[in-house]
């Protein structure tokens, strides 16, 4: 007995579908990439533009980003593009301003080799000991151990080659509190001496300071680090004991460090948080304190981030317990600020491009080069006035079809495929009836 088996779709018909379907995939393929490429090609669909303004001649320039930038530009950068007279993009590299630091330290210690008391002063010599005796000693700092009880001393510091001849080298004060204490003294310059006198003012306790280290601190960057002071707007609330400053940080800069401006004595502790809560790294501990004594200030109101703060705004939390609001008299931000560097022709012109939330990140093989290309001393140049394109200061971007975005043809693609394959196992389904 033969058995025959009817299909639902001639197989003709298929093959017809399997066409028609893989000539719509050409088709999207074709109108997506020739869309992109527009989009590549077509500054009005970035919104924002900035003439390169080229110095001197050479190979290779370098711009820095401007506040607009960073406020126009994605929090990531990656829309950033530097666009020529002819509408092509060129590559560049990025050497950002929130680089590490590499940083070393090198510690000394020391003998106590005279004590000598000099009216109501004590005077304090100690011997370094050297790491290598083929190399120099060498010192930017000194700390020294504190007496237990609480205090609060200046003192000068001498420096000496044979223990004979002193210089004079810095005057400075120490102090220890039941929470807070201070026991380094840190120099202008990086100095040879074999011998330090720490020459205790007025010490008619007879305090004891009984070791001394010298301290080789360096800190190396592959780059120059760009940094720059500004300040910023912010609004002071007062909420269940605390003090939330709210800091607009509208430009999104890159912000290393807060330094807030305050009068009067207090030492409180503190968070910071972003607009949505997430609590924000900050280096050491989170204490802020001011205390006025009759010779000397202690200070500490600096907040310093583990890492750039960059959201447009955040808040610092103040815990005043009891304690009346601190009285802030302003906030002034450090940031750092970031570097392009792209190859450069002569006779042509360039302008930086930003402002394209679709825009993929660019990778470019110049990246791999930037350690010769540092060795060139790329030219300077400067970002001349920002100009908006008017397609989108007319209500959005430039135009385009919406199957043109990398979204749209991912779904139209999906869509094609899903069908396709429903389509098939249909067909083998009732084929196997």
């Amino acid at each position: 007995m033969i058995t025959i088996h009817h299909s639902w779709l001639p197989k003709s018909s298929l093959i017809k579908v399997m066409v028609i379907t893989t000539l719509v995939i050409s088709v999207l393929l074709c109108l997506s990439s020739t869309g992109f490429a527009a989009e590549a090609a077509n500054p009005s669909n970035w919104r924002y533009a900035k003439p390169i303004e080229l110095q001197g001649s050479g190979k290779y320039g370098a711009l820095f980003l401007d506040d607009e930038v960073y406020k126009g530009a994605r929090e990531d950068l990656g829309d950033l593009r530097i666009m020529d007279d002819k509408g092509q993009f060129v590559p560049y590299y990025v050497d950002s301003g929130a680089a590490k630091a590499v940083n070393t330290q090198v510690v000394y210690k020391s003998n106590v080799i005279d004590t000598v008391k000099k009216n109501n002063d004590t005077l304090i010599d100690f011997r370094i000991s050297p790491i290598d005796a083929t190399k120099d000693i060498q010192g930017n700092g000194v700390v020294l151990s504190l007496p237990e009880q609480a205090f609060l001393k200046h003192l000068e510091l001498y420096g000496s080659y044979d223990g004979n001849q002193w210089e004079l080298l810095h005057k400075d004060y120490v102090y220890r509190t039941e929470q807070l204490e201070k026991n380094t003294v840190v120099l202008d310059k990086t100095v040879k001496f074999t011998y330090y006198r720490v020459k205790i003012i007025d010490n008619v306790e007879n305090l004891a300071f009984p070791q001394l280290q010298l301290i080789h601190r360096t800190r190396a960057t592959s780059w120059q680090e760009f940094a720059k002071t500004t300040s910023l707007l912010y609004d002071t609330k007062q909420e269940q004991g605390q003090t939330l400053l709210q800091v607009r940080n509208d430009n999104r800069l890159r912000i290393t460090k807060v330094q807030l401006e305050a009068q009067g004595s207090f030492r409180r502790s503190y968070t910071v948080q972003t607009a949505d809560g997430q609590d924000v790294p900050i280096e050491g501990k989170r204490e802020l304190y001011r205390l006025d004594f009759k010779d000397v200030q202690l200070q500490n109101t600096t907040i310093v981030g583990a890492v750039p703060i960059t959201n447009p705004a955040f808040t610092i939390k103040i815990n005043n317990q009891d304690n009346a609001p601190i009285q802030l008299t302003g906030l002034k931000v450090d940031y750092v600020i970031d570097k392009l560097v792209f190859e450069r022709q002569e006779g042509r012109t360039y302008q930086l491009v930003y402002g394209n939330s679709g825009a993929g990140k660019p990778s470019y093989d110049i990246a791999s080069f930037r350690t010769q290309i540092e060795q060139e001393n790329p030219t300077l140049a400067k970002l001349a006035v920002q100009t908006e394109a008017p397609e989108v200061a007319r209500g959005g971007q430039a135009n385009s079809s919406w199957f043109q975005t990398k979204a749209g043809f991912n779904m139209i693609i999906i869509a094609v495929s899903v069908l396709l394959a429903v389509i098939l196992g249909m067909k083998l389904s009732r084929s196997k009836r």
